[in-house]
This record gives C-alpha cells, sequence and structure tokens, in this order.
C-alpha cells in the first residue's frame, strides 16, 4: 500500500504489536504515524505500539474525515479488518459500462449509478479527467462498484498520475463515501465536457 506524502485529510487504522487496531485522523499521515511510533501520538498507541498504517481513507476537508472516524470506531474489529479486503470505487470513464477499461471490473459488483457535485469534466485526449471547482452546481454522474483489493491495486497503475482520493456520492437520495481518482493539473489546457448524464467515448 503506498502512503501518500502529501497533507490532506485522512482516517487511518494502525495495527500494533499485539495485533489491535487504532483509528485516527490526521493532515499527515507519515508525520502522525512516527509520532504514535514514539508515544507521542495518543494514549493508546503509547501502551500499544503500532507497527504499521494498516488502511487509510483521504477526504475533501476536516469535516468529513472527523465523521469517517467516528463511523469507523464504532466497528468492531472484525469489519475494520475487512476494510481493507474491499473498496467502494466511484468510476466516471473508461471503467464504466461499455467503455474499453471495464474488463478491470469484471469480477466486481456494481452498486449504481451516482453524482458527485463540485466537480467538472474535461476532455484528455479519449477519456476524461474530474477537477473540483467552486461551482457546486457542477456534477459528475458515474458508476459505483464495490472493487476487492486487488482490483484497487490493478486500477492504482491503470490510473497512475491520479489522485486517489475519498469523496461522499449521491446514490438514490443517500450518502455513500467513495473512493474515486481525480486528474491532476499538468498545466495543459483542456476543453470542459458538454456531456449531460455519464460520460462515454461515443458521444
Amino acid at each position: 500500500m503506498k502512503i501518500p506524502q502529501e497533507k490532506g485529510c485522512y482516517v487511518y487504522l494502525l495495527r500494533c504489536e499485539d495485533h489491535s487496531l487504532y483509528c485516527g485522523w490526521t493532515t499527515h499521515l507519515i508525520n502522525r504515524f512516527k509520532m504514535h511510533q514514539s508515544g507521542k501520538g495518543a494514549k493508546y498507541t503509547k501502551a500499544h505500539k503500532p507497527i504499521e498504517i494498516f488502511y487509510y481513507e483521504s477526504f475533501p476537508d476536516e469535516i468529513s474525515a472527523r465523521k469517517r472516524e467516528y463511523e469507523i470506531k464504532q466497528m468492531t474489529h472484525e469489519q475494520k479488518m475487512k476494510l481493507k479486503e474491499y473498496h467502494y470505487l466511484f468510476t466516471y470513464g473508461t471503467l464504466m459500462k461499455g467503455e474499453s477499461n471495464h474488463f478491470y471490473l469484471k469480477e466486481s459488483k456494481y452498486i449504481g449509478d451516482g453524482i458527485i457535485r463540485g466537480y467538472r469534466l474535461l476532455e484528455i485526449e479519449d477519456y476524461p479527467g474530474a477537477v473540483p471547482t467552486d461551482d457546486l452546481q457542477k456534477e459528475v454522474v458515474g458508476e459505483i462498484y464495490k472493487i476487492s483489493h486487488d482490483t484497487k491495486k490493478e486500477i492504482d497503475i491503470l490510473e497512475e498520475g491520479y489522485l486517489y482520493k475519498n469523496i461522499i456520492v449521491d446514490i438514490e437520495g443517500k450518502k455513500l463515501v467513495c473512493g474515486f481518482y481525480e486528474f491532476i493539473d499538468d498545466g495543459n489546457e483542456y476543453l470542459e465536457s458538454k456531456i449531460k448524464g455519464k460520460w462515454t467515448l461515443n458521444t
């Protein structure tokens, strides 16, 4: 598991020497982990030395991260262990049904269509890139899948250069925390997609 070096808003699980799991949130994963290892991070990790960052999720802001931290802290040990086995993925481009890379998701469960707000789609050659915008009226429509950890590792390679993060997705009037790949500004100018609804290469 690649641990991000940059600052952000993260919820994390640390695996300790006695195999227990500690949950917390931070703006810098590596620095916080080092604090826990030195005994300065929390009373629990001072008594139960952490040996690795077992799992983490990234969020756009502190409020979302703290809410997710609370949710995870209510889970049983078994439920926390299973967080690493499966991920909810929001995809909006070539991984969707009928598109060129959908085969990556052939063993994954389709959950439904979803919407993320505060993002716009750019046309990057023959695939799209979602980037944040201050215009909360903008939205991106895509598909949600429940994927295995192994599938995520394969998609991480495919989406190299994109930023993987967690986001709140609207699905049939409900909210679901999903991972997705945000396009990173590379300095080039791209046209904004005019597509309404789900992106498709053939539109």
